[in-house]
């Protein structure tokens, strides 16, 4: 799910059984128009308070873009776009050539197409999976881009979703991951239970119906990996480097390539 996108994301799947970042979601059971609409003053709290470290994340990766790729035109894919607003950041250091970003939420991608516009003029939108998208797309990407959005799928899926990102990077590209990840000695329920405490204690710009949404999400849909675990599946997948880009708690963005 985009940096807070990804939070929208929260918002917009309750029902979530796998993610893109958006993930995967019982959308039938779902009136994702109106989710995203109510959802929306939650996730620009977030993002406004700077909560989840996009700012201190997405400077770091567009440092790593403008390193690694210097001067070249790049294609970049993003699963689970959202609505795009914070895309930019990541890339504002970047001669980007094409773009096609994939959410499960129709309603935010209708404000993707002008939030990417700064960025460029060849934008491709497709609202799916971003499982689907990475195993029935046959173009090949300098970027594939995710934001908080792999913590949502089950560790066959993580797998499925490395393997799949391997075979559509060309020569030289690179996965940039951002997302939440567990210390290697905390299980899954301590996680929980001290993210969760986190939040309680310093998003206090939240009230306490917020709060519950972000909890009940956080306990059902959540399964994030650990840091090794995240190294483990990106070699198994034949990735050769996995850079710790920037870590905020239990925030972290990484380059895999």
């Amino acid at each position: 799910m985009q940096p807070c996108l990804v939070f929208l994301s929260l918002l917009e799947r309750l029902a979530l059984i796998t993610n893109n970042t958006f993930g995967v979601f019982m959308e039938e059971m779902i009136d994702s128009k109106n989710i995203f609409t109510n959802g929306w003053s939650v996730y620009q709290k977030i993002l406004d308070k700077n909560y989840m470290f996009h700012e201190e994340i997405y400077s770091e990766v567009s440092t790593f873009i403008e390193r690694h790729f210097k001067d070249k035109a790049i294609s970049v894919l993003e699963l689970g776009c959202g609505d795009a607003s914070q895309t930019p950041r990541a890339f504002n250091r970047a001669h980007v050539d094409t773009y096609f970003g994939c959410d499960l939420s129709c309603e935010a991608l209708k404000s993707a197409h002008a939030n990417l516009a700064s960025m460029t003029s060849n934008i491709d939108l497709a609202c799916e999976d971003m499982l689907a998208t990475l195993e029935k797309t046959r173009r090949k990407f300098d970027v594939i881009f995710t934001s908080y959005a792999v913590h949502h799928l089950n560790n066959i899926q993580k797998r499925m979703f490395f393997s799949f990102a391997k075979d559509l990077l060309v020569d030289g590209g690179s996965i940039i991951l951002i997302d939440v990840t567990r210390a290697d000695d905390e299980k899954q329920d301590q996680y929980l239970d001290h993210y969760l405490r986190n939040v309680k204690s310093y998003w206090q710009v939240l009230n306490d119906q917020e709060f519950k949404l972000i909890d009940d999400h956080v306990r059902s849909s959540d399964f994030p990996e650990t840091l090794s675990g995240y190294e483990e599946l990106a070699h198994e997948a034949g990735f050769k480097n996995f850079e710790i880009l920037a870590q905020h708690t239990w925030h972290y963005g990484y380059s895999i390539f």
